[in-house]
């Protein structure tokens, strides 16, 4: 039952190609972090908190955000929380699988009777468009080029949101949403029962000849 404190840029988070990683196996912890902490990062990097198994609390403390699975430029960010009855909670208005300037952000809870809290967050799993993802002048399209997610995926109990978001539910973009021509897609989801499956799937090595 572990508790875990700190400040900015903390508790499993990335920074311009670095790598973070918090992995915890098990216990009713606690998160308590300000901006840019657990399963976050910005420019190019990765970051990533893994809970395996207990009653959890993943709080961005008062006037805090840009945390819980948000991820910024390049970058993928990862809170996976795999079972208890936990508890989410961002200030501001960033965070809780939320994406910008084609980046993965994934907040995956996969059971127990969960609680997401905030003030301003719009919606959890969100993508936010730019305009600049369909530019192609200049030296690079680079932006143009790529796919970015955010994703919010919960399996398993009966759990709390805000505003209209609900159990066992799912929310996409709207139809006329730029995100969908941008390869820039919002994807919340939210069942009752199921499961998610982690295994790898093998490579299997190319039949034929060698290839010269």
């Amino acid at each position: 039952d572990d508790y875990y404190s700190a400040g900015n840029w903390s508790m499993g988070t990335g920074y311009w190609f670095g790598i973070g990683i918090l992995h915890d196996r098990g216990g009713d912890d606690e998160y308590h972090g300000v901006c840019w902490s657990q399963g976050t990062g910005a420019h190019f990097c990765i970051g990533v908190l893994v809970d395996e198994g207990g009653d959890d609390k993943h709080l961005a403390e008062e006037n805090s955000n840009l945390s819980l699975a948000w991820a910024h430029d390049f970058t993928i960010g990862i809170l996976l929380d795999v079972a208890g009855d936990d508890v989410y909670r961002v200030d501001g208005a960033s965070g809780l699988g939320g994406s910008i300037n084609r980046s993965v952000a994934m907040l995956i809870d996969t059971g127990g009777d969960d609680v997401y809290q905030t003030k301003d967050v719009p919606r959890p799993g969100l993508a936010k468009n730019d305009e600049k993802f369909r530019a192609r002048g200049g030296v690079s399209t680079y932006f143009a080029d790529t796919t970015s997610l955010g994703l919010f995926l919960d399996i398993g109990g009966d759990d709390t949101y805000w505003g209209e978001w609900k159990n066992d539910a799912q929310w996409l973009d709207p139809p006329d949403s730029p995100n969908w021509a941008d390869r820039n897609f919002s994807v919340g989801v939210d069942r009752a029962s199921g499961s998610v499956d982690f295994t790898p799937t093998p490579v299997r090595p190319p039949s034929g000849p060698p290839q010269r």
